[in-house]
């Protein structure tokens, strides 16, 4: 599983919530060495692309940020220029000032695909505490030598079979952006607008990780959604929300059952766990229509169950609902529908 170093507490006082989650903005310790790179502006994209991906691999794992210095994450690079639209050799340029830094490190992993090593992508290592990196008082950080071989990050013969190679992945891209190229040309902007191509033409955020987790979620025999939602709680169990849109329908109903169980009970709402389904179901009957809110519904979620360890209340569905209501998304679920899009959870 990706690996997180847990060292004792840092010497210099992080800004935190009451329960410990970082509330600095990373950035703002990098300025100065941002700006030495070829292009600042691409610079910043990339390693706030990075940190969010490594936060949410942090948050999924169930482990908590006050614990944790750095964490690592498997990512091949390609995947990152292609969803920055830029090329490897940009990224590669505006990285080596983050690298030089001491503040992020990679190195390529190693498969075996079709009896024949191959490179499967990168190993990240990226730093939760910069700031600290950059004033001397934490050493840089580097893939260490378990990153590189005690995790089986990737098994490349079993993505190949199934597709999940970043190939696929940037030849569906490709071919997204050639039909979406073939309906502009053509001056069916509104069917481009109305289709999905628009988003097959890019490789996402959520893609990415999607990637990240993987071995986490998928990589271990046994291991499934659902048994890592049960080890969740809090905001680990929100941040969990939008990963229910990747499962396969005849994975739904469990792991649907099970995810709103946990947020019944991290919003202290047990006895209204119908809202919970609800919720989540109206959620993939949007994704199956074209519509993924998961991301944005995840992000009330967390704000709401902020708010309400500072200001409880009796009701927390219907705090939820009025947020819902003010982001303009409780009518859009209302809309989505009742049919069936998984099979009912398994008998107890």
């Amino acid at each position: 599983m990706p690996r997180v170093a847990d060292v004792a507490a840092p010497p210099v006082p992080i800004p935190r919530t009451n329960d410990g989650v970082l509330q600095m903005n990373p950035l703002d310790t990098l300025t100065e060495c941002l700006d030495t790179a070829e292009c600042p502006a691409t610079a910043r994209r990339i390693y706030r692309l990075l940190f969010r991906i490594g936060l949410t691999v942090l948050r999924q794992r169930g482990l908590h940020e006050q614990h944790a210095t750095q964490v690592s994450f498997h990512l091949p690079l390609d995947l990152i220029a292609a969803h920055l639209e830029v090329n490897r050799s940009t990224v590669w340029r505006n990285l080596r000032p983050l690298e030089k830094a001491g503040v992020l490190h990679q190195r390529d992993h190693y498969g075996t695909l079709r009896g024949q090593t191959a490179v499967t992508g990168k190993v990240w290592a990226l730093s939760l505490r910069p700031h600290e990196v950059l004033a001397g008082t934490r050493e840089r950080v580097r893939v260490r030598h378990d990153d590189l071989v005690g995790v089986r990050w990737r098994d490349l013969d079993a993505d190949a079979r199934a597709g999940r190679t970043a190939w696929a992945e940037l030849e569906r891209v490709r071919l997204g952006k050639a039909e979406e190229a073939e309906l502009l040309s053509q001056g069916q902007l509104f069917q481009l607008q109305q289709s999905q191509e628009a988003e097959k033409a890019v490789v996402s955020e959520k893609t990415l990780l999607a990637w990240a987790l993987a071995p986490f979620l998928q990589g271990s025999p046994g291991v499934t959604l659902t048994d890592a939602i049960a080890f969740f709680g809090g905001l680990d169990t929100v941040y969990a929300v939008p990963a229910l849109t990747g499962l396969p329908k005849a994975e739904r109903g469990a792991a649907v059952s099970e995810c709103a169980r946990q947020l019944a009970a991290a919003f202290g709402d047990t006895g209204n766990q119908r809202f919970w389904c609800w919720l989540l179901w109206q959620m993939l009957r949007l994704r199956d229509q074209g519509q993924d809110v998961s991301e944005d519904i995840s992000a009330v979620l967390a704000r709401v169950l902020q708010d309400l360890k500072t200001y409880p209340a009796k009701k927390a569905a219907a705090v939820v609902v009025s947020e819902l209501v003010g982001a303009g998304l409780y009518d859009r679920l209302k809309l989505a529908g009742h049919h069936r899009v998984g099979g009912p959870p398994p008998a107890a």
